[in-house]
């Protein structure tokens, strides 16, 4: 994973980061205490996001709700590029 936006570089709120995967390696089955929404920037995958399991490709778009299951597995073909964005799903701020 490759830190674009984090507490790091002064975000308070978001971290947005570029992922890979290999070809035909998986994530492990996780879930976030906030949303995450993702873009494919290469790649074919097949994302299961709160029990529910699909295909993505370039351009497909997709979030993953508060504590739902989620897991993303790559195609065989090549490498999967992914923007993983997760910010707090609540909608409060600090004052």
């Amino acid at each position: 994973m490759a830190p674009l936006i984090a507490a790091a570089s002064g975000s308070v709120h978001m971290d947005l980061a570029v992922c890979t995967l290999a070809p035909g390696a998986s994530t492990l089955a996780q879930r976030h205490a906030f949303e995450e929404s993702w873009f494919v920037l290469e790649g074919l995958d097949t994302a299961s996001v709160a029990h529910l399991t699909f295909d993505t490709a370039f351009g497909s778009f997709g979030m993953t709700p508060d504590a739902a299951p989620e897991q993303k597995t790559a195609g065989t073909d090549g490498m999967y590029l992914v923007a993983d964005a997760r910010s707090p799903g609540t909608g409060r701020r600090p004052a």
